[in-house]
């Protein structure tokens, strides 16, 4: 299906378009075809391509389409214009997780359209130099040197894989389900890299990852850098990745869709330990080794070699001496906190320097030794499966007294209405932690009651009180402590 709009409104395209006039008088059109990726976007997506003029500023013209199949591809007739901005919409195949997106993503593309037809592709690398390639255009730089310099910047920018990696071919050209090539690979290496940035717990989280494409884009749009952050984010993303499960994926989608199995080899661009050397060819890919050395030439590099044959007792790859988590297999070695021991084996995984043994509480709400996570959402100290805990806060959620028909601010606790004095709403409102005052026995109406009972309160949790109306409701006259009368 092909929509048109144009500045006096939408049509079928045919009539907008001079149909009714003599062939003399019809427009040369110009075929446009390709395909959305981050992963493949799913059938039914939405494809937009708006006319740009000679200086680069919308026309108004806007043509509408769909993907046409599984594999991203679309086709759309356009009239002959100077250049295009197109836009794709819609879920997609995640080569990380190995699942269709939870949500639609969006990238963009720009394309001249010389000719009686013209491929793109739009995908991560596209949308990422969108901005610049703008901005150099209007400048007065031809489309494909903005373009080329956009994305030679980005590329440097980026810094995923060896250093000096150059990438000739131009992103509209790039296709991650064709050719083993190096400019193939760097797309789906930069795709998978930019995914796991936006990884949490619970899978890709699409808007985290849609945030920072945009946040790429018009980040380099003024300079051709970006912020140090993201160079950041980025480098961890791509240390923790796991590369093979992204081949493995993407070609077990290809044969899914009819396609013959195999995808680029990615370890001809990752250094995922940024030694300077690119996996296919380090002896020891996950460990610094920039000098390669190999004492006794067995072909895996000395950084590598110095728990051979300690024995490897959960079968995961990592001798033990060597494996952070010993006893349960666990090949990444992922150690979210950095504190030493794998997350597999840490009870409290973003506490650093607890979760060796099983402990009652992870951090306090008061005093949270929680980290920002690799997918830099920020964890905040909640109270989470009967004991305190890190987990992501989002940045959004109510204060205290507000509703919390979604969440309370920083992982406040959500309470029956009854609770808090003034509350309009029937689902319940958030209330707040804070100090159990010296004498407390005289209070009435709101007060700080204790959150544990004396019985069982940890060190450190003495004081920690829980905000509630004791005249009435589940903790009336303040004799159950929080834990017991706000939680039903």
């Amino acid at each position: 299906m092909l929509v048109y709009c144009g500045v006096s409104g939408c049509g079928d395209g045919q009539a907008e378009t001079g149909a009714a006039s003599s062939s003399s008088d019809e427009p040369s059109a110009v075929a446009l075809a390709g395909r959305v990726q981050k992963g493949p976007f799913v059938i039914g997506s939405s494809v937009s391509v708006s006319a740009l003029d000679d200086a680069m500023l919308p026309t108004g013209d806007v043509f509408s389409t769909q993907v046409t199949s599984d594999l991203g591809e679309f086709d759309v007739t356009v009239p002959d214009v100077a250049f295009v901005s197109i836009e794709g919409a819609g879920f997609f195949f995640d080569e990380v997780t190995g699942e269709l997106s939870s949500a639609p993503l969006t990238l963009r593309a720009l394309a001249a359209t010389d000719g009686d037809s013209v491929d793109a592709t739009l995908n991560v690398l596209t949308h990422g130099i969108y901005n610049r390639a703008l901005e150099l255009a209007q400048g007065g730089a031809a489309l494909d040197e903005a373009t080329a310099q956009a994305q030679a910047e980005l590329v440097h920018e980026l810094a995923i894989g060896v250093p000096g990696l150059a990438i000739d071919d131009a992103a509209t050209s790039l296709n991650m389900l064709a050719d083993d090539t190096l400019e193939n690979a760097y797309l789906i290496a930069v795709s998978a890299v930019l995914a796991e940035s936006a990884r949490d717990n619970d899978g890709l989280a699409v808007g985290v990852l849609q945030e920072r494409l945009n946040t790429i884009s018009l980040d380099l749009a003024d300079d051709g850098e970006l912020d140090a952050t993201t160079e950041q984010a980025l480098a961890a993303a791509e240390g923790r990745l796991d590369a093979d499960a992204v081949m493995q994926a993407l070609s077990a989608r290809k044969q899914e869709l009819g396609l013959a199995p195999g995808v680029p080899n990615i370890h001809v661009v990752l250094d995922q330990d940024h030694d300077g050397v690119a996996n296919a060819v380090d002896n020891c890919p996950r460990k610094l080794n920039a000098d390669q050395a190999d004492l006794d030439g067995d072909g895996l590099g000395d950084a590598c070699d110095a728990c051979d044959g300690a024995g490897d007792d959960d079968g995961d790859g990592v001798q033990n001496p060597c494996d952070n988590c010993p006893e349960k297999p666990n090949p990444m070695q992922v150690d979210i906190d950095e504190d030493g021991l794998g997350d597999d084996c840490d009870y409290c995984s973003t506490t650093p320097g607890l979760g060796a043994e099983p402990v009652t509480h992870c951090c306090h709400p008061w005093n949270a030794p929680c980290i920002t996570p690799p997918y830099e959402i920020p964890d905040y100290c909640q109270f989470l499966g009967g004991r305190f805990d890190c987990g992501p806060y989002f940045g959004f959620g109510g204060s205290y007294g507000d509703a919390c028909s979604s969440s309370c601010h920083l992982g406040a606790p959500c309470v029956d209405p009854i609770l808090i004095p003034g509350c309009q709403d029937d689902y319940g409102c958030c209330t707040r932690f804070c100090t159990v005052p010296e004498n407390n026995d005289d209070c009435a109406g709101e007060c700080c009651i204790p959150f544990f009972p004396p019985d069982e309160v940890q060190a450190g949790f003495e004081k920690l009180g829980i905000r509630v109306n004791i005249d009435d409701g589940p903790c009336a006259g303040g004799e159950l402590p929080g834990i017991e009368c706000i939680y039903l």
